[in-house]
């Protein structure tokens, strides 16, 4: 299992987000798929307190605290996740029977269906929760229910950045 660093990994998602936006292509597409080692990602409207482990139990597991400029709050990232960070230029993304562009909520919701119908490939069912972010297992199914999901984009001036992590095998 070859793992990827994080730190590297963000100024490349956000270079390449930045390139598209100037670049005035009409829809540019790409997709960073990857494995992080342990990473906790402090977000815009975080707080450090939230990180519930001490700076000794982190150190211990390798785990290394960034900050980032997506909002949410903390969010782990390690092995046993499939992280994937889309770039996408939502004004030129019409909506299905629309003239209308694609927007953050519409953006969310089809990362979610992705990631649902990705499951269901493997035989996991899964669905979004009612005012929440995310997928989750179906109760009663072979997997209890839970988070197995997590998605968190910033959008500038049309061009996502940052993405989803999907529980694969973690512990």
């Amino acid at each position: 299992r070859a793992h990827v660093a994080l730190r590297p990994a963000f100024p490349h998602g956000s270079a390449r987000a930045g390139g598209i936006a100037g670049s005035g292509r009409s829809l540019a597409v790409g997709c960073k798929i990857q494995r992080h080692p342990g990473s906790a990602k402090c977000l815009r409207n975080s707080r450090r307190e939230n990180v519930l482990a001490s700076e000794d139990i982190l150190a211990r597991r390798g785990v290394a605290v960034h900050e980032t400029n997506r909002g949410g709050d903390v969010t782990y990232h390690g092995p046993g996740q499939l992280v994937g960070y889309p770039i996408f230029n939502l004004r030129s993304i019409r909506l299905p029977l629309s003239a209308r562009r694609m927007g953050p909520v519409e953006y969310l919701r089809l990362l979610e269906e992705v990631l649902i119908r990705t499951c269901a490939a493997y035989g996991i069912l899964t669905a979004r929760q009612a005012n929440r972010t995310g997928v989750w297992t179906l109760p009663g199914g072979s997997i209890a229910e839970k988070k197995i999901a997590a998605i968190g984009v910033h959008i500038s001036r049309g061009i996502t950045s940052h993405g989803f992590a999907l529980n694969v095998t973690t512990d």
